[in-house]
């Protein structure tokens, strides 16, 4: 188990948004708090969208409601960590320079853009998103991969891995604050 005793709190907090009640769906809101970092309603729907599109096509009633939930809980916890992760390395007073983020920017847009940059920029906008805003994500996705690397370093299998950063992440998690709503 991951994070067993947070799993009660986000169920309950979830079912504000785990299914529109009635036509209606909240557009916004804080989910979670994690120390004074706010996780919303939209970065969790953001994360989970795939997956809960994929489970309209094969779930209904209860079991669909079931799915959300479950697929939600993982996603705030997941932005728990990350939100962790990323304070620990600034409290650690860690930085990735700007040229670096800058380069990975342009993988993304060779790679999968095939050196598009218009076709990039519509599609972010197709999906509400700027440019800052994306910088902002892919410096913070750099942040939590190099720091998960830092913690993980000298272990000899993936089992050995996860285990260390398991522990890593309850040691973070036990010395913040962290409000599920």
């Amino acid at each position: 188990m991951r994070h067993p005793l947070l799993l009660p709190l986000v169920c309950l907090g979830l079912t504000a948004i785990a299914l529109p009640l009635q036509g209606q769906q909240v557009l916004n809101g804080v989910a979670a708090v994690v120390n004074k970092d706010l996780i919303t309603f939209k970065q969790v729907r953001e994360l989970t969208a795939p997956k809960e599109r994929e489970s309209m096509d094969t779930l209904r009633g209860t079991a669909l409601v079931e799915k959300i939930k479950e697929v939600r809980t993982a996603a705030v916890n997941d932005l728990i960590d990350r939100s962790l992760i990323i304070q620990d390395f600034k409290a650690k007073g860690f930085s990735i320079p700007e040229h670096f983020v800058d380069e990975e920017l342009e993988n993304i847009i060779r790679d999968r853009f095939h050196g598009d940059r218009p076709a990039f920029l519509r599609k972010l906008e197709e999906e509400g998103r700027s440019l800052a805003e994306f910088r902002e994500f892919l410096r913070d996705s750099m942040v939590v991969e190099q720091m998960r690397k830092h913690e993980t370093a000298g272990t000899t299998s993936p089992a050995e891995a996860k285990q260390k950063e398991d522990a890593w992440l309850q040691k973070l998690r036990r010395k913040a604050y962290i409000k599920i709503y």
